[in-house]
């Protein structure tokens, strides 16, 4: 830090498409691909609800307007999105008299039909192209060691909720039980794919290396390298890690076994493949 401004590296900036951050839309077979799947076909079934129309009803007679109104589930989207932000960034929403608690967890429900469908485990075109991230990470667990280095270093990346999401499922984390659908909405509220516990505002994935004292003498000992893994500030256990602190060769190896040969035309081939015996 000088003058009170605090050093940093740029790599290199933003760019539209990042290929490690959004793979499938930056690789031409996945972006086609992307396009042709019918992501919101659940999202779209449970809006066209009766749950969902309830809501509308309840909204609309909530509004105590005295003439004739009308609104569309459209509108209804964009009250709720409003209402959800608002509730986000400052703790109250004047829009929440709106809504009861059954409108609000059937409108959640809403949402987390299109991220378990568009982002997460509905497709596997969802998850399997962020390999190509999960092999940077490990490369730069790898080389965060084999450099010998004890100064500091911080690498950082920013994305969308897709990519955490993405990222997620190709380490099978959060996989419901039950798939959520149009047609099984719980009515007590007790699904179990939560988009905006998984991945809300500020959302993030940290990998924070460690070099233990006191276990080896030598230098760079592989054995004295424990990195912790957490997810919105919450310590996370993955794979064979039996600990919040996991040995660096043993989760680096557990990456590297969920990239496997990470060849995006074959991945997307493969969806394509498994598409066309479907129809």
């Amino acid at each position: 830090m000088k003058d009170g401004k605090i050093d940093a590296e740029i790599d290199w900036l933003p760019i539209l498409h990042d290929p490690l951050l959004l793979p499938k839309i930056s690789s031409g077979i996945c972006k086609d691909l992307v396009a042709k799947e019918e992501h919101s076909r659940e999202f779209y079934n449970f809006k066209n609800s009766p749950f969902v129309e309830e809501v509308l009803h309840h909204v609309i007679s909530r509004l105590d307007y005295t003439g004739d109104l009308s609104m569309t589930l459209d509108e209804l989207q964009s009250l709720y999105e409003i209402y959800a932000t608002e509730m986000n960034l400052f703790g109250a929403s004047n829009w929440s008299k709106l809504f009861s608690q059954s409108d609000l967890r059937a409108m959640e429900y809403l949402y987390d039909l299109q991220e378990y469908w568009y982002s997460s485990y509905g497709y596997r075109i969802n998850y399997l192209p962020y390999c190509v991230l999960l092999q940077d990470i490990a490369s730069h667990l790898e080389s965060s060691v084999a450099s010998g280095s004890t100064s500091t270093k911080k690498i950082f990346k920013f994305a969308h909720s897709t990519t955490i999401q993405g990222v997620f499922a190709l380490l099978g984390l959060y996989r419901p039980s039950v798939i959520p659908t149009a047609d099984n909405y719980p009515l007590d509220g007790n699904w179990e794919y939560r988009g905006g516990i998984i991945s809300p505002y500020a959302a993030n994935i940290v990998f924070s290396v460690f070099r233990c004292a006191g276990r080896s003498t030598l230098p760079n000992a592989v054995g004295d390298i424990k990195v912790l893994i957490t997810h919105n500030e919450q310590p996370l256990k993955i794979g064979p890690c039996d600990s919040y602190y996991c040995d660096l060769t043993t989760l680096t190896s557990y990456l590297r076994s969920k990239v496997g040969s990470c060849d995006l035309d074959e991945i997307c081939g493969g969806v394509v493949r498994d598409l066309q015996m479907k129809t």
